[in-house]
This record gives structure tokens, C-alpha cells and sequence, in this order.
């Protein structure tokens, strides 16, 4: 009895730990709630095209940097990226990163451009000062009890629409563990923290 009683309390507890842990196609959001947002100051907001592609532009003192992102429910991004380079204020730019290009140049007080896919499909942009509740913001998920960042990310929200990548900042560790049931029959499972 005491061996059943250990074994259902093992099978439990690999039960709960896989419960957070398993691979999804498509992991939920993390709650806002939960993850500090800090409005990115001087960033101008703009979409390309008519593509779900949020663009933010952020001068600097003789530079700039763009971030572009269609990621709609902040895990599965296909565009998250970011691009920096030398800016005179005027342009025009180019600044290429993970196989996506800006071209950027300043327009009256805001900015204007292509942002250009890798198949080379160029889509024009216009990026201006954000309305009432539009922001470029960084997210930050801390663990909490140890405070170490878990994922970071940057939300762009737009018109009502939000944009953005929530990334793991360490690797998923996982390994195998050998579990046996009440028949007797060894499995092996998959546990990731």
C-alpha cells in the first residue's frame, strides 16, 4: 500500500510539473496584469501598408531605431525585429536586419518609408507622433522570487490593436524522467522548466 501511495504521489507530481511545461503550438499570452509596461519616449507609430505589420521609429542623437513586429498575440511573431543605425534627421536611411529592410526618411514631423520583406516586396509606411492610448512599450516578465527576467518584449499599441514579441530569455531546459505506472509499464516524459 505505501509503495501504491508513493507511486500515485510521484505520478502526481510529474503530472503537475508537465501541466506547465508542455509544448504548445501556440502558448498563451502572458497577462499585462502581471508584466510592467514602460512607454518608449520619442517613438513615432505607423503600420506598413495594409499589412499587420506595426512599425515604431525612435530617433536618437544622430541615430535611429525602428522596430517592426505583426506578432497579434505577443508569442508567435513571424516579424520581430529591430534595426538601428547612423540617422542625420533627414535621410533618407537604409537599415537592413534579419532579412527585412527600412528605408526611412524624415517626413514633416514624423517619418516616411518602405519596409521591405525579404522576397523584396516593399511596403510604405508613415510613422507620427501616437494618438491617446498608442505606444511603443517595453515589457519586462520577472520571475518572482529570484526577480531574474524570464521574457522581455516590446509591444507596439496602435488604433486599438496591439503588436508585439514576448521572448524567453534563457533557454527551456528540459529532460527525460523514467515514470512507472500502477501495470507495472515504465514510461519515459518529457519535464521542462
Amino acid at each position: 500500500m505505501k509503495r501504491r501511495g508513493a507511486l500515485i504521489a510521484l505520478l502526481v507530481s510529474v503530472a503537475v510539473a508537465l501541466s506547465g511545461c508542455e509544448e504548445s503550438p501556440a502558448p498563451a499570452a502572458p497577462s499585462t496584469e502581471d508584466t510592467p509596461l514602460t512607454a518608449v519616449p520619442n517613438a513615432m507609430l505607423g503600420r506598413a501598408g495594409d499589412s499587420a505589420i506595426f512599425l515604431a521609429v525612435v530617433p536618437g542623437a544622430g541615430s535611429v531605431r525602428v522596430y517592426a513586429c505583426d506578432g497579434a498575440d505577443l508569442m508567435t511573431a513571424t516579424v520581430n525585429q529591430w534595426f538601428s543605425g547612423a540617422f542625420d534627421g533627414t535621410g533618407p536611411v537604409t537599415l537592413r536586419a534579419g532579412g527585412f529592410q527600412v528605408i526611412l526618411r524624415a517626413d514633416g514631423g514624423g517619418y516616411a518609408g518602405d519596409f521591405v520583406l525579404p522576397d523584396g516586396t516593399a511596403l510604405p509606411f508613415t510613422a507620427t507622433t501616437p494618438r491617446d492610448g498608442d505606444a511603443l512599450l517595453d515589457a519586462e516578465l520577472r520571475d518572482p522570487v529570484s526577480g531574474a527576467v524570464t521574457r522581455d518584449g516590446d509591444v507596439i499599441v496602435l488604433g486599438g490593436e496591439s503588436r508585439g514579441a514576448m521572448i524567453p530569455t534563457r533557454p527551456r531546459r528540459c529532460r527525460p524522467v523514467q515514470v512507472q505506472g500502477s501495470n507495472g509499464q515504465t514510461t519515459i516524459v518529457t519535464v521542462c522548466s
